[in-house]
């Protein structure tokens, strides 16, 4: 099995702010995502639900994180994504297959390491060195009235946070979501047979 480091640090504190004109970018695409969200009629409006999340990822982190926003999305797939302003998305369908706090804390704790790792901003810089120019976040300018665009819009933002991560950069989500997970006292081991769930 391979080793996963244990010194990873945050990249990002609380009241962060994007750092330089990459990350501003990424910021004002992400905001337009997150408007169309927080109105969509895919949005579960669900506030001691939304606590609940909230709870499990600031005992997670380990501080209050009045900075993140946390939606939970009428979707039957069983995904989460946090996106590079602090957005977090949580669908249904991840809430309807956990079996407890533990595996939920697994996935988020995943997703918090995408985050606070600032890997979208490394795949953003990556995209730029390899094509000289980054078309992923056009799309993102059109209007989503409808419900069909509202969902668009939600696999866009879930396949913006985290389907196009490296190996390295999921391998090192996880090292950063299971120590988070042990410093929390939650069983890292929850996230094995929560995966493994998942690939059932």
């Amino acid at each position: 099995a391979a080793i996963l480091p244990t010194d990873l640090e945050a990249k990002v504190g609380a009241n962060y702010e994007p750092a330089d004109a990459d990350e501003r970018a990424i910021w004002q695409n992400v905001a337009r995502v997150e408007q169309g969200i927080r109105s969509s009629p895919q949005r579960l409006i669900a506030p001691e639900l939304d606590a609940y999340i909230r709870g499990v990822v600031e005992r997670l982190i380990g501080r209050p994180a009045p900075e993140l926003r946390i939606y939970v999305m009428r979707d039957a797939s069983p995904n989460a994504a946090m996106l590079p302003s602090g957005m977090m998305i949580v669908n249904t369908g991840l809430l309807a297959r956990v079996r407890d706090e533990a595996q939920l804390a697994a996935v988020l704790a995943h997703e918090a390491g995408h985050y606070f790792r600032k890997h979208s901003l490394d795949l953003y810089r990556a995209d730029r060195r390899k094509y000289a120019r980054v078309s992923s976040a056009g799309s993102m300018q059109h209007s989503f009235d409808d419900s069909h665009g509202a969902w668009m819009l939600t696999n866009l933002a879930v396949m913006m946070s985290n389907s196009r991560f490296s190996r390295d950069l999921e391998s090192e989500a996880d090292a950063y979501g299971l120590t988070l997970m042990a410093r929390a006292g939650y069983g890292p081991r929850a996230a094995l047979t929560m995966w493994e769930q998942l690939i059932d």
